[in-house]
C-alpha cells in the first residue's frame, strides 16, 4: 500500500513538472519579428532625415559652402583665328594668308615703356634709319604681342611645409607658369606641368592683374606630365572675370622655322620672353600607350624654365619642357607639342575616364616593314607589370598589326584607337611575332582598364 502511494505522488510530481514548463516560441519568429522592427526603423529614421535636410538645405549651403551648381562640359578654345590681335609686321612673318581685314593695335593694347613711334631728324636720316626703324618696329609689336598673351598666363606658386633640425617650421615656395584654359562654371581651370607641383602641400595663383586665389589640384596625368589646377570663380570680382582671357591653341601643328615667342617663367626670371624660332618638330619620347611629340627651339636652354610656346598669331603651340626630351636636345629651349594632347587635355578637363592597355610602342621604320614582308605595324619595345595588355599575352618584341580588325600604322593611330575606347572594352589584338622565317601571327584579346594615376 506504501508503495502505491509513492508512486502515485511520483506521478502527480511529474504532472506537475510538466504544467510548469514554459513553451518556447520558434527561433524563425523572433528573426523575422527583429527584421521587420530594423526595416520600420529605417524608414522612419529616412524620413525624418529627408525632411530636416530639405528643411535645412540653404542654412547648410550657407554654413559650409556647399556646392548647388552643376559642372559644365569644358572645350578648348581654338579657331583659325586667335582672339590675340596680331601687329602687321607680324603678320608677314607669320607664313600664313593674311586675313582680309588686319587687326591694327590700339594704344590700351600698347605696353607703356613702348613709343608710339620712331623719332627721326629729316628725311635724309628717315632712308638711311628705315631698315632700323623696320627691325624696331618688329621687336616693339613682339613685346606688344606678348603683352596680349600674357593675359591668359597666371602664376602657380606651389608651397610645400617642413620642420627643420630645431623643430621650426618652414615653407618653400616654387613659382610656375601657368596657362588659363576655360571654366566649367564652378572652377576656372589651368594647365601647368605635374613636375612643377607635385609635392606641394598648397597652391596658390596669381592672375596677370596681381590677384593672388588658392587653387587646388583639379586633375592630373603622370604619364605625360600633365596637371589641371581649379580656382574657385567665386574668389574673383565681375569685372576681374570679364578681364580673363582663355588660351587659344593652334588648331596645327608646327613647322621648322616658324618663328615663335617663349613665354613665362626663364631662369626664376617671371614674365620672361625669348624670341626665336621652331629647329624641329620630328622629336617623340615614349610614353605608355603612346609616345608624346616636341619641338627644339634655336633658344639656349635655361635651367629653370617654365612656360610655353606661342606662334605670331598668339596661339599656343607647345609647353616647355625639361624632361620629356632627348639627351642630345637639352641644350635648347624644348617644348611638348600641345596640337596632339588636346585629346588628353580634353579629358582632364572634363575628369572623363582614359582606357589603360600597359604597352610601350615605336613606330617600325621602312626597311624592318619590307624585311619582314609587312605593310604596316608598331613594334612592342615594352609591357607593363600587371596590366591589362601583360595579363593578355602581348609580349616584348611582337609587332601589332591591327585591333578588332583596324589596320595600325602608327603609334599615333594606337593613342587615337585608346583615346575613343572605354575601360573593360575588350580588344582583339593582331600580333606578328618572332622572324621572318619562324614568324607567328597571333590573335590576343586584351581588356583594357582604366587609366592609373589619372
Amino acid at each position: 500500500m506504501a508503495a502505491n502511494t509513492e508512486h502515485k505522488q511520483e506521478q502527480d510530481y511529474q504532472v506537475i513538472q510538466q504544467q510548469i514548463v514554459r513553451k518556447r516560441k520558434p527561433k524563425w519568429k523572433k528573426r523575422i519579428a527583429a527584421v521587420c522592427s530594423v526595416i520600420c526603423l529605417g524608414v522612419i529614421f529616412g524620413l525624418v532625415a529627408r525632411y530636416v535636410f530639405l528643411v535645412s538645405d540653404e542654412l547648410l549651403i550657407a554654413w559650409f559652402g556647399l556646392e548647388t551648381k552643376k559642372k559644365q562640359e569644358v572645350h578648348l578654345s581654338e579657331s583659325e583665328q586667335s582672339n590675340i590681335p596680331t601687329p602687321s609686321l607680324l603678320q608677314d612673318a607669320t607664313m600664313t594668308p593674311t586675313p582680309k581685314e588686319v587687326l591694327k593695335p590700339t594704344n590700351d593694347q600698347r605696353p607703356s615703356h613702348i613709343p608710339n613711334q620712331i623719332p627721326v631728324e629729316d628725311g635724309a636720316a628717315q632712308e638711311e634709319l628705315s631698315a632700323i626703324g623696320m627691325q624696331v618696329q618688329f621687336y616693339e609689336e613682339i613685346a606688344m604681342l606678348a603683352h596680349n598673351v600674357k593675359k591668359s598666363f597666371v602664376i602657380v606658386t606651389s608651397i610645400e611645409s617642413g620642420v627643420d633640425w630645431f623643430e621650426d617650421t618652414y615653407e618653400t615656395r616654387k613659382d610656375a607658369s601657368g596657362l588659363l584654359l576655360g571654366s566649367n562654371g564652378i572652377e576656372f581651370l589651368i594647365l601647368v606641368n605635374l613636375a612643377d607641383i607635385q609635392n606641394a602641400d598648397m597652391l596658390e595663383v596669381t592672375l596677370a592683374d596681381g590677384t593672388v586665389s588658392e587653387g587646388t589640384l583639379y586633375a592630373f596625368d603622370s604619364n605625360v606630365g600633365l596637371a589641371v589646377i581649379g580656382v574657385k570663380q567665386d574668389a574673383f570680382t565681375d569685372k576681374q572675370k570679364s578681364e580673363m582671357l582663355f588660351a587659344s591653341f593652334a588648331p596645327q601643328s608646327a613647322f621648322a622655322g616658324m618663328p615663335v615667342l617663349a613665354l613665362g617663367i626663364l631662369n626664376g626670371h617671371e614674365n620672361a620672353l625669348e624670341y626665336g624660332m621652331v629647329t624641329s618638330t620630328d622629336g617623340t619620347v615614349s610614353v605608355v600607350d603612346g609616345e608624346l611629340s616636341y619641338y627644339t627651339t634655336n633658344i639656349p636652354e635655361y635651367t629653370q624654365a617654365s612656360g610655353f610656346l606661342v606662334n605670331f598669331k598668339g596661339e599656343i603651340i607647345g609647353m616647355l619642357t625639361q624632361t620629356m626630351r632627348q639627351e642630345q636636345d637639352k641644350a635648347v629651349l624644348s617644348a611638348v607639342s600641345i596640337t596632339k594632347l588636346q585629346g588628353i587635355l580634353q579629358k582632364l578637363l572634363n575628369r572623363t575616364v582614359h582606357s589603360y592597355c600597359g604597352l610601350k610602342l615605336s613606330n617600325i621604320p621602312e626597311s624592318v616593314l619590307a624585311r619582314e614582308q609587312l605593310t604596316h605595324g608598331v613594334y612592342v619595345t615594352g609591357v607593363e607589370l600587371n596590366s591589362p595588355a601583360l595579363h593578355g599575352g602581348i609580349q616584348s618584341g611582337d609587332m601589332i598589326t591591327a585591333i578588332n580588325g583596324e589596320d595600325i600604322t602608327s603609334v599615333k593611330v594606337f593613342e587615337d584607337k585608346l583615346l575613343h575606347s572605354s575601360p573593360e572594352e575588350a580588344w582583339t589584338i593582331t600580333v606578328v611575332r618572332g622572324t621572318q622565317s619562324a614568324a607567328k601571327i597571333l590573335e590576343i584579346t586584351v581588356t583594357l582598364e582604366q587609366k592609373r594615376n589619372q
